[in-house]
């Protein structure tokens, strides 16, 4: 029965990981697909002129994605080209995922029928010689399970390694990216407040005030509920390290 608690919490939290990560994968390709057409649907009840928009922007060789031969089938393919990458990039994430609670599945397998060997057991004298051959044998096979167990994980990892490192260095380098802003726009109140402004009059020191305050005002890249700066990118392996705390207590459980 404790077998099956235990399978029966892995299919739960798997399905629900999984079906997270595709609801959020479509949907936001699907947002993408979708806010053209019915940005140019209000444009047309309203009687404002049609703007021509891509879902993603891409650049096709030797064509114009706008033009009128060519917009619908580009408009097709992209959205197509959307879609597949969502599921492709959802497939490995859940296939990762599912591994990942199925292994700490199995490990508390192994926990619980190494504790139901000793743990029946107890007692205030030596145990005897056939009682001690047959917790040997039974922490003998959950010694073989673990070998098994770790070689298991072991290829796992060689299979996972470099899309994981791939998935951290793409949002590093976007989060990266997106505080050059920042740090460009700090670059300017630096280069002014290390000028010779005080020897400047009163309405060009004032135009310096002003550069120095819209140089501190915070400018990201901004998308639905995030910034991409740096202390995001912190406040999100944070984040991530508390979920893989809460999670681990939940298989503990």
């Amino acid at each position: 029965m404790e077998e099956v608690a235990i399978y029966r919490k892995v299919i739960i939290y798997t399905t629900f990981a999984t079906v997270s990560l595709a609801s959020a994968g479509l949907s936001t390709c699907s947002l993408y697909v979708f806010e053209p057409i019915v940005t140019n649907l209000f444009y047309f009840i309203t009687n404002q002129p049609l703007v021509r928009e891509q879902p993603f922007q891409a650049v096709y060789p030797f064509i114009d994605q706008y033009s009128d031969k060519y917009f619908l089938a580009c408009y097709i393919h992209l959205t197509y080209g959307g879609y597949c990458t969502a599921t492709v990039f959802n497939g490995i994430d859940s296939v990762f995922i599912t591994a990942c609670f199925h292994i700490a599945a199995q490990f508390k397998l192994i926990t619980m029928k190494i504790r139901n060997s000793l743990g029946n057991t107890q007692q205030n004298h030596p145990f005897s010689a056939a009682k001690n051959r047959e917790v040997r044998h039974k922490l003998i096979a959950a010694i073989n399970e673990q070998i098994k167990l770790f070689d298991v994980i072991d290829l796992f990892i060689k299979a996972f390694t470099l899309i994981i490192m791939m998935h951290f260095i793409s949002v590093a380098l976007i989060i990266g990216i997106g505080s050059i802003n920042l740090l460009k726009s700090l670059d300017i109140c630096k280069m002014v407040c290390d000028s010779d402004w005080y020897y400047l009059d009163v309405n060009n020191q004032k135009m310096i005030h002003m550069l120095i305050l819209r140089g501190q005002m915070a400018k990201f890249v901004k998308v639905p509920f995030f910034e991409v700066t740096l202390t995001a990118y912190t406040k999100i392996m944070s984040t991530a390290g508390s979920y893989i705390t809460l999670l681990n207590n939940m298989l503990k459980n």
